[in-house]
């Protein structure tokens, strides 16, 4: 997957949660949090997601159906909906 997504060896590659599971905050979070570090190490960040998932899902219909939104109208999604979180192409 690292490869497939050109993540250098040394990159850290974010993971984004989404679903209504990880409402159990850390009941469901740290478990995988471990899991994930014993299975790969450091080389992977579970990070909480920037949009929320009908912002997303619609921003992947897009980019499937070949008219993928801009950078700079993601950037605007981000601020209009994403908190505080920065969006990075």
């Amino acid at each position: 997957m690292r490869r497939a997504l050109q993540f250098e060896s040394n990159e850290p590659v974010p993971l984004y949660y989404s679903g209504g599971v990880f409402k159990a905050g850390t009941l469901m979070l740290d478990p995988l949090r471990h899991h994930l570090e014993r299975q790969l190490g450091t080389t992977y960040q579970l990070k909480s997601p920037v949009l929320p998932l009908s912002i997303g899902t619609a921003i992947y219909a897009a980019s499937i159906s070949g008219q993928p939104i801009s950078g700079r109208a993601m950037q605007r999604l981000v601020a209009a909906h994403g908190a505080n979180r920065e969006y990075r192409e």
